[in-house]
Parts: C-alpha cells; structure tokens; sequence
C-alpha cells in the first residue's frame, strides 16, 4: 500500500499454507493435529446433545463454522425472547477463531492462577473472616480479555433494560417481580423463637444456593407480637432495598419457587409469565425425583404397615442369627420408596390453581409362564381395568346387539370364551369401550403376581416420575370397590381428590413505610444500611414466612456471603397475659369499645 510519500507496506509469500487448509502459524511443520495418540478421531462434545468425532482440525473447524452460521441466522429470524447459541457450538466457534488469530502463542495467552482470597467465593454459610482459604485452591483465568461468553452483555438475572443505549450495568434495571434467592429471617437454633418455627427442614426449592437453605415458617398466636431486627451495614455499599434486595413477610401461604415471575394483568392465560406451564410440571417432577416416601407391601400387592415393616427389617439386619425368618419375612413383604407425590404437590410449584385427581404410584406384576420362564413386567392395575372390560363386555355380549346373535356369544351371563367373540369385541367395539372408560380393552384377565424387587418398584432413573402414576375417577377409596380409572374423554365425570391454590395468590404483606421510602444517606444509595427492625402483630393465629429476597443478579455472591450465616436477625415474641410478674417480656394489651369509640364526640 502507498499513500502519498508514505513508506511501503509489503507482505511476501509465506511458506505456510492457506489457513483454511489446516495451516496454523507457529508450529514446525504448519499443522495442527487434533488427533489422538492412537491415531484415533478426537471426540467433541459438538451440541448439548450430540457428541462428534474429527480426523482432522480442518474438519472439526469447517463443521463449526457451518453449525455456528446456521444457528446464527436460526436466532437472528427467531420471534421468541431469550433464543441462544447452543453453548457448545458457541465456545467451539470461540476457540477456532482463537487458534485462527493466535496459532502456537495461544498457549501462553490461555492459562489459569491461583485466586486471591479476596476474589474467592466461600462456601454457603462460612464467614469469611474464619474461613481457611489455605485449606482449598481456587483457580480463575490469567486474562478475561480471551474468555467469551454470548450473554456477556446482557443484563444479570432479574433485570431488563428497555431499549437501547445502555452503556454500563448500571443501567439495568430490576425487574420487580422476580426473586433470584431468599434466605429465612427466623431462627434457627438457639434463639429464643425456634420453638414457634415449623418445617425446618423443608421447602429448599423456594431458598436456593444450598440444599440446606430451607424456609420454615413461624406461628404466630392471636395478639402476639413478634419483632424482628435486622442487621443489614455490612452490605455492600451500592446494594440498594427494594431495587437489589427486599424483607418480605407470607402470612398463611408460601411464595413462588425462585425465578417465577407473576403477571398483575388478568388477559394472560397464566398467572405467570415464566415459567411455561410444561416447566412447572417439570419442576414437580423434579420434585417427586428428590422426595421419597416408604411403603411396605405384601405379596399380594396389598399395603402393610410401614412402621411394622421398618421394625422388622432393623431387627434381622442386626440380628444375622435369624437367617430363615428373614428369608421368610422378605418373602412375604417388600418395603420401598415411591415419590411422596402428597408432599410434592403441597409445593407451591404452580402459578394457578390445580385440581387433582385421585392418583396412585403404579406396582409391577409378571406372570410366570408354563415352561418356568418370566413374562415381562406390567402394571398391576390392569386387573382392576379388567373387572371394568368384563362387566362391559358381558353386558354386551347378551345383550340383543346383531353383531353376537347366532354364535353363542352369552352363557348365564358372560361371554363365552371364543375367539369369534374376542374378535369382534376388539375390533368392531374397541373405540366405543376407549370412549367410554378412557383406556384401551385388556386382551386377557392378569394372571400375575406382584414383584419382589425394590429396585424395579422404585423406577428411581424415570425422567418423569408423575407418567407413573394411575389416575383414577374418584378416590381415595375407603372401601374393598375397584378403583375406576379417569376417563380423559368424560373428565368431568372425576371427582377431585386435591385442590392447590396458585403460588401467584401468595403475595408479601405490605411492609412499614419506612421500607418503602427511597430516602438517601450519607454515602448510600438508601438509608437501609444500618440496623433495622420491624414488628408484626396478630389479631388471630397466623403462620408466617419471613425472608429477605435478592432482585438483582449482580449481587448473587454478595448476598450469599453476608445472609447464608443466618446470624443477621433476631426475634423476640411480646405475649399478652393477666398481670404475671414472673413472666418475661408481657405486654399489657389495650381493648377498646367499638361503640364506646364512636360514641366519642
């Protein structure tokens, strides 16, 4: 190139071939292999869910630029908010134009150090004054500047910027309805409240961070007076209430699990925008996954006594000498886990209100055939969906229909057993028998017996553990009648067994104005920094939820470090009583008559 009376700028002929054929700067012969050292194709992980093997680094470059660009312009025509590079494809895209720009040098651009302790992330609930960073080594990147990531520059979680022309993440904004984390405000051990707090150890899918951050719930009795202080100066300076973080207090209900978001506006067909009613169900499955309930039952597929069952079975384990009678007891009873689908579904996991029917966790039987062999594993309920085809099918088979005239189709009442007859049960009135009960007509009475085998009762590896259960028309049944199955085609027909309010209803009750004021203070955003406290009072017997919730996913390890020590609060319950001197912080409580009050000029 020449400008004027500018120097020259020339590059020669190199030796090297053309990148595109493989030709990478740098190395002694030019070329980069990507082979193994057995000569075999390298394997990659190429799509989150396809794995891909590569001679060649020019085969495993041309297949990324043609997956990157096809994914490119799927996202650029894509109507649906929120559409990515499938992750894979994008850091392979990354690295190639890495070794593409860098060649050999890449090596000493790429490369790891030790963390500082003040850039370390301490487990969930250590404090990190006492920690021992020497215990453990954490490593992050030499230089950011060759990292990539396609949401680098978007807004963290529970935040949205309108528009365009942000120029910092300052400038995004929280989104108000969406919570990211929460940590109980209540006690947990030593204070002198923990004997009001329930369920402890429960509801973690609302907390998030550690499987140990539960939300209890606190009672409450009529007239009590509960206050609760909060210590809040060592947060961050710009982490500001109500815009990163707020207390909420549930009375009577629990909240959504974290990242709903619920909508005001009644026009939507859900309370929520997110999640999609698919993934709501997907997190009950998630549930019914984790929580497991015992059951005990006998060979005959009828349900024993759990406790019985649990008593036994620790005695012969550590009692080996009665060797025959435990052969003899796990004989006769199995005891095993199934999904506590009633814990699950007293999750708050739906935005609206469900109705459920009557369901139970299906049992495997197998028949053992003739010759000795196993039959393959079915579901036990067929028998009671066979009592249901023969009565059908009996009635039909002597009634006057045309189709069973002339071929002795009924004797004494029921079906002959023909294969003429079979036949023309199946095929002529098959739908109508789907129509009317909902499940396709038995080809045979069941003649198997239940399964002694925990591991193939239990189905722990199902993706979807809730497909396992039978729905049934009414139920629980209380009597010896056989369950009925749902018939999706006459659903209303069923009766409902449960009924769950929408986790969209449970809102937080209005706080004090105070934490509602956006009043700066010195050198902070807010003038929550400091020592805050709030008090609650009942008129009746209420059970409550007490949290602070993270808004702004800037904040995510901040917010971890300083509220997962639940040392930050403290609760003190105020009781009216008759004059006691002996009693301990009672409160005189005031009536006043309503008429008496009015009555006042």
């Amino acid at each position: 190139l020449k400008w004027a009376d500018g120097p020259v700028c020339s590059w020669p002929d190199g030796a090297e071939l053309s990148l595109v054929h493989g030709k990478i700067p740098g190395f002694g012969d030019g070329l980069l292999s990507i082979a193994a050292d057995n000569n075999a194709a390298l394997k990659f992980r190429f799509t989150w869910l396809e794995d891909r093997s590569f001679d060649t680094y020019e085969e495993l470059k041309q297949a990324v630029y043609e997956e990157y660009s096809d994914q490119l312009n799927l996202t650029a025509s894509s109507n649906e908010e929120g559409t990515a590079i499938d992750p894979f494809v994008y850091d392979l895209y990354h690295s190639v134009q890495l070794i593409e720009r860098f060649g050999a040098k890449l090596e000493s651009l790429v490369s790891f150090r030790k963390a500082r302790p003040e850039e370390r992330h301490i487990p969930w609930g250590q404090s990190r004054h006492l920690y021992n960073f020497s215990s453990t080594q954490a490593y992050i990147p030499g230089r950011l500047d060759v990292c990539s990531c396609q949401d680098l520059l978007k807004c963290p979680n529970g935040t949205h910027f309108g528009g365009s022309g942000a120029v910092s993440i300052y400038n995004c904004q929280t989104n108000g309805n969406e919570i990211l984390r929460r940590v109980s405000l209540l006690p947990r051990d030593q204070d002198e409240g923990s004997a009001r707090v329930k369920n402890s150890t429960d509801y973690s899918e609302l907390g998030g961070g550690h499987k140990s951050n539960t939300i209890p719930t606190f009672k409450l009795e009529g007239l009590e007076t509960a206050i609760i202080d909060l210590d809040v100066t060592g947060l961050p300076t710009n982490m500001t209430y109500q815009d990163d973080y707020r207390v909420a207090v549930y009375v009577d209900c629990k909240p959504c699990p974290l990242r709903y978001r619920c909508e005001e506006s009644t026009k939507q067909e859900s309370s929520c925008s997110t999640p999609t009613k698919v993934q709501q169900e997907g997190n009950l499955n998630d549930c019914l996954r984790q929580e497991r309930r015992q059951v005990c039952v006998r060979a005959d597929g009828s349900d024993a006594d759990v406790e019985w069952c649990k008593e036994k079975t620790l005695h012969y384990e550590n009692d080996t000498s009665t060797y025959e009678e435990r052969a003899a007891f796990e004989s006769k009873y199995l005891l095993y886990t199934e999904p506590d689908l009633h814990k699950c579904l007293s999750m708050p996991l739906f935005c609206d209100n469900t109705s459920w029917n009557y369901r139970t966790f299906r049992r495997l039987c197998r028949q053992t055939l003739l010759d000795g062999s196993v039959g393959a594993p079915y579901d036990c309920s067929l028998g009671d969906r066979w009592e249901e085809y023969e009565q059908w099918a009996n009635a039909l088979c002597c009634s006057t229909d045309p189709s069973f005239q002339g071929i002795n189709a009924c004797v004494d009442g029921v079906c002959t057993k023909d294969d003429h007859v079979h036949s023309i049960l199946q095929k002529s009135f098959g739908d109508t028998f789907r129509q009317a009960y909902g499940f396709d007509p038995p080809q045979a009475a069941p003649q198997g017996s239940f399964i002694m085998d925990a591991v193939l009762q239990e189905a722990r590896g199902h993706p979807a553990p809730l497909e396992l259960f039978n729905e049934w028309k009414d139920g629980p049944a209380w009597s010896n009648d056989t369950l009925k199955p749902h018939n999706v085609n006459h659903a209303t027909e069923s009766t409902p067994w449960r009924k769950e309010s929408g986790c969209c209803q449970c809102q937080p009750h209005p706080m004090p104005s105070y934490f509602g004021e956006a009043v700066k203070d010195s050198m902070f955003p807010d003038n929550k920094h400091q020592h805050d406290q709030f008090t609650i009072s009942a008129l009746s017997s209420v059970e409550l939820t007490v949290v602070v919730e993270l808004l702004h996913g800037q904040y995510y390890p901040d917010f971890d470090e300083y509220f997962s020590t639940y040392d930050r609060s403290r609760l003190r319950v105020h009781t009216p009583r008759r004059s006691d001197d002996a009693v301990e912080r009672a409160t005189w409580m005031a009536i006043l008559d309503k008429d008496v009050v009015d009555a006042v000029p």
